[in-house]
């Protein structure tokens, strides 16, 4: 990642990054509020009804579809479930998984926030054509797999340091 000899357009990268993470997470969580909702919450409700399209959803396709652990999703499901947006029951296929569907109340919710989320995403990627939304489509599931791989290399180095220091 040098560049003429040093990682200036590195770190600018990774910091330009940083802000885009955290301006996503702020559009997010203010999408949520819309519909009175957490991000996280928002974040479950809207891969549920994304993922339905394709079929049953479970927790497990749930959590590798947002790339999370299957306890937080099962947590913000209950509260989804709570909230009467989601519903939740055994297969029928196999009683030991647990399906989730959008209920009517749930849809209703996203579909009265659509249209604002539609104008707020056309400006989040005004910048991306068509070939670069295909590039960033490829690109970064596999930055999501190297970033799960380094934070699984720091952590070793953590663990490391703190044995070192005992």
């Amino acid at each position: 990642m040098l560049a003429g000899g040093n990682d200036a357009a590195f770190r600018r990268l990774v910091h330009d990054l940083l802000a885009f993470g955290a301006r996503l997470r702020e559009i997010r969580d203010g999408l949520a509020a819309l519909c009175g909702l957490s991000g996280s919450a928002y974040t479950v409700l809207i891969a549920i009804a994304r993922l339905e399209l394709e079929g049953s959803v479970n927790i497990t396709a749930l959590a590798h579809h947002l790339n999370v652990s299957q306890p937080f999703v099962t947590t913000e499901v209950a509260k989804l479930v709570d909230q009467g947006l989601v519903d939740k029951r055994r297969s029928p296929e196999d009683g030991r998984v647990m399906v989730v569907r959008m209920t009517p109340s749930g849809a209703e919710r996203l579909a009265a926030l659509a249209p604002e989320q539609r104008v707020i995403n056309d400006r989040l990627f005004a910048s991306v054509d068509a070939e670069t939304f295909e590039v960033l489509r490829n690109l970064v599931p596999r930055l999501v797999a190297d970033a799960d791989e380094a934070l699984e290399m720091a952590s070793r180095a953590i663990d490391d340091k703190k044995h070192d220091v005992a």
